[in-house]
């Protein structure tokens, strides 16, 4: 049976396999460019990429739009692109301000940007291949003359010759790596680097939040001497580095008075200061590093002219940990809509070219919070995405007799470091608490215990039930914190881990009871270890019956 067919371009020919692309590398590549212009471009130059490459007929609108703003010599941008394609039209054939929006946030690290672009390429060299041996099939099969067929073959390999894909081809890396296991047992695994051990991740964003008034910019002032000259803070040793203060809240007369008063405090010369530690102040101008822009009647994020210009100077410098004071003075987004609070996060990560930056954030309270509705475990500014995208969450609060209390929250690469008891002596630096004797505090933990374990029986006894749920509103530090001999000094989470730990001693148990509305409901129980422990009656573990 004959063919009939025509061949009269590469372009007309019906291909006979599904042609290959990646379009998540082809949004990867323009998210990196509408991210960090100046430095993914240089990348996908390197890689040879064009408007044609992209397999998606949105992405090559897009990418000729930015090829043609960086032509003009103007600024590359979300917002310029977007433009720029307005005016053409195109904005609807592209998905929309949405979609250009999304590009964005699929991207992981604009330092990809090199790799991803390449295997656009190639999978754009692999299409045309496809093409041409679709081509020369057809041709065969239609039973052309010779002369005709040596001339169409002639005219493929000039073109694929042109594009590139004629000669060897260069496969493109797959988006993952096998890891080997075979020998795990003597593989040298490195554990995650931290400028301030477990608190302090390096290429992560730790956010310090807290009251306002508490003592956090001293706080970020002491981590950053103690960064820059390698000395522990609140007896926790630090790795020496460059370390950089952004303030969009204090000018720099206060700054270089707190800094001289910080220097003093922890013995450290001044001059030892230089090429280490670098101020900036920002009050003068606008300090915001993420804002909102109002775009054909729609809100989208985006970075700042002062966020590239602080990515400028962190690569110029060498800056290792940015400490930036503070997130309400460098946010200018709705922090309840966590596309936007994950967008500025990523993007202070992005800071610096070479790697991930390594960044200290400070944050107020929410107002939950701050007006005493949501409990310490809750401290966090905003809505939960801040929290989310924390690798490391630290909180610093004031007890009413003035001590002071800096909590991990939050830690996504290991366990949770022990809250740091500080004290704070008038006309002073914080420091850490002298620990009482090992001894002094196994019994003060047990005098704790049996008294937060009566009142959990005597609850029991009358028929209210502590749950074991940390945030129930029937939890042990919601229900049982007004009454007399609950442990005063101890937070939340200490009063929770007690009880953990007495569960795992055999002095309590969970029961489960019917409550009055006929749901199963669980609740702690002393065992006949635990009464024995506080000194009640033996008899079962559940005293009260189920309601």
């Amino acid at each position: 049976m004959k063919v009939q067919a025509k061949v009269t371009s590469l372009e007309s020919v019906t291909a006979f396999a599904a042609l290959p692309s990646s379009g998540e590398d082809e949004q990867r590549v323009i998210g990196a460019v509408l991210i960090d212009p100046a430095g993914a471009l240089p990348l996908i130059r390197a890689a040879g990429l064009r408007a044609e490459h992209f397999a998606d007929a949105g992405h090559r609108l897009i990418w000729g739009a930015i090829e043609r703003i960086e032509g003009a010599g103007e600024p590359i941008g979300m917002v310029e692109v977007f433009e720029h394609l307005r005016k053409l039209g195109q904005v609807e054939r592209v998905g929309g301000i949405g979609y250009i929006n999304e590009l964005m946030e699929r991207v992981e690290s604009t330092k990809a940007a090199g790799s991803c672009a390449r295997v656009v390429v190639d999978k754009a060299r692999r299409r045309e291949l496809i093409r041409a041996a679709d081509a020369l099939h057809a041709a065969a099969a239609a039973e052309s003359a010779d002369k005709v067929l040596r001339l169409q073959v002639e005219q493929i390999i000039a073109r694929l010759a042109d594009d590139g894909a004629a000669g060897e081809l260069q496969l493109a890396a797959p988006p993952f790596r096998a890891v080997p296991v075979a020998n795990l047992a003597s593989t040298k695994v490195h554990a995650p680097d931290y400028y301030w051990p477990a608190r302090i991740p390096e290429g992560h964003v730790t956010v310090l939040s807290g009251h306002g008034g508490v003592g956090k910019s001293l706080a970020a002032m002491m981590l950053l001497v103690g960064m820059a000259t390698g000395r522990p803070v609140f007896g926790v040793p630090t790795k020496r580095c460059k370390v950089a203060l952004f303030s969009g809240e204090d000018g720099a007369e206060l700054l270089l008075h707190r800094l001289l008063w910080v220097c003093h405090g922890m013995e450290v010369d001044p001059a030892e200061l230089d090429g280490w530690v670098h101020v900036l102040d920002a009050t003068d101008g606008d300090p915001t590093l993420f804002t909102e822009v109002s775009v054909d009647g729609r809100r989208i994020g985006t970075t700042t002219a002062a966020y590239a210009e602080l990515g400028r100077y962190i690569t110029d410098h060498g800056i290792d940990v940015l400490i930036v004071d503070n997130m309400s003075d460098t946010f200018d987004a709705n922090e309840i809509e966590r596309p936007k609070v994950r967008a500025f996060m990523r993007s202070l990560v992005l800071l610096r070219q070479a790697k991930r930056m390594t960044v200290l954030l400070l944050a107020h309270v929410d107002k939950g919070t701050a007006r005493g509705e949501r409990s310490g475990a809750e401290s966090y500014s905003g809505s939960t995405a801040l929290h989310n995208s924390a690798r490391s969450r630290l909180y610093l609060s004031r007890d009413k007799d003035g001590a002071l209390t800096l909590e991990q929250q939050k830690n996504n690469l290991g366990p949770l470091s022990p809250p740091l008891k500080l004290e704070w002596p008038e006309g002073e630096l914080p420091r850490a608490e002298t620990p009482s004797s090992g001894y002094a505090q196994a019994i003060t933990a047990a005098v704790d215990l049996k008294a937060l374990l009566r009142l959990v029986h005597e609850f029991t006894a009358r028929g209210e039930f502590v749950s074991p749920g940390a945030t129930s509103p029937t939890s042990a530090p919601r229900l049982l914190a007004t009454e007399p001999g609950y442990p005063k000094g101890r937070k939340s989470p200490e009063v929770l881990a007690m009880l953990r730990n007495a569960e795992r001693d055999g002095l309590l148990a969970k029961e489960t009871y019917r409550a009055r509305d006929r749901h199963e409901r669980e609740r702690w129980a002393l065992t006949y270890a635990g009464r024995a422990f506080v000194g009640v009656g033996a008899g079962t573990a559940g005293t009260a019956g189920n309601e």
